[in-house]
């Protein structure tokens, strides 16, 4: 499947100093300007971000309750589902978060593992994972912004409720296949796009019958390869 990378209306990519932020009708602070590390450690140097098909950065953070989780340790029938969320201050976050967790088996019989993660400290992943009530999702916590960068998240700083790291990360899903490559990415700048539980299982769904199909997988030079091929051309997934 392909990567669909979200940009929404006042945000960038990663910005260095917060300018301002003003409150939006859900209460979500809209940034003006973001957090953006002078180098780029991005695993492909065309997009900027992990490509389907290719192995994806390393991931260790810790977690609620438990030991620390490694994306390298995970081998699930099909996927493991990393999911990037803004932080226990993010009332939508919460929302999403809960479905998965009452919905967990659901991911399970699909061969879904799941796990998300945020840069909040331990006291605040606690806090939130207590509130919402979510006792079955593995939740991490300490996310770097060095890391969040390799995985291609973009990370804000929300003046309005400060977070103890000084940034979140923006929401994020990447689905992983069991051999530690991508096979989609689902990556926006602001909070105001939120898919349904019910969407990500259908897509999840949708996936493995089509088996190891992938869009969203070209560079700027294969794809200049690609649409010089002749012969008829079809669109997987439509």
């Amino acid at each position: 499947m392909s990567t669909i990378r979200m940009t929404t209306t006042g945000t960038t990519p990663i910005g260095a100093t917060p300018i301002g932020a003003t409150r939006g009708a859900q209460g979500h602070a809209v940034v003006t300007d973001q957090i953006r590390p002078s180098v780029s450690s991005a695993p492909d140097a065309a997009t900027g971000r992990p490509l389907p098909g290719q192995p994806v950065p390393p991931l260790q953070v810790s977690m609620v309750g438990g030991p620390c989780w490694r994306l390298c340790d995970q081998k699930p029938k099909h996927f493991t589902l990393v999911v990037a969320y803004r932080g226990a201050a993010c009332g939508h976050c919460r929302d999403f978060l809960k479905a998965i967790n009452d919905r967990l088996e659901a991911f399970q019989r699909r061969g879904v593992a799941v796990v998300a993660v945020s840069a909040d400290s331990r006291a605040e992943a606690e806090s939130f994972a207590e509130a919402a009530g979510l006792d079955r999702l593995a939740i991490g916590w300490g996310l770097k912004p060095e890391r969040a960068q390799d995985w291609g998240i973009y990370m804000s700083a929300e003046t309005g409720r400060p977070a103890a790291a000084g940034f979140i990360c923006e929401f994020a899903m990447f689905l992983v296949r069991r051999d530690g490559t991508l096979q989609l990415s689902h990556v926006q700048s602001g909070p105001f796009l939120w898919p349904s539980v019910d969407e990500v299982l259908e897509a999840i769904d949708g996936m493995i019958a089509r088996g190891p199909e992938l869009t969203g997988d070209l560079t700027p030079e294969t794809a200049g390869a690609a649409a010089s091929r002749p012969g008829p051309r079809s669109i997987p997934g439509c």
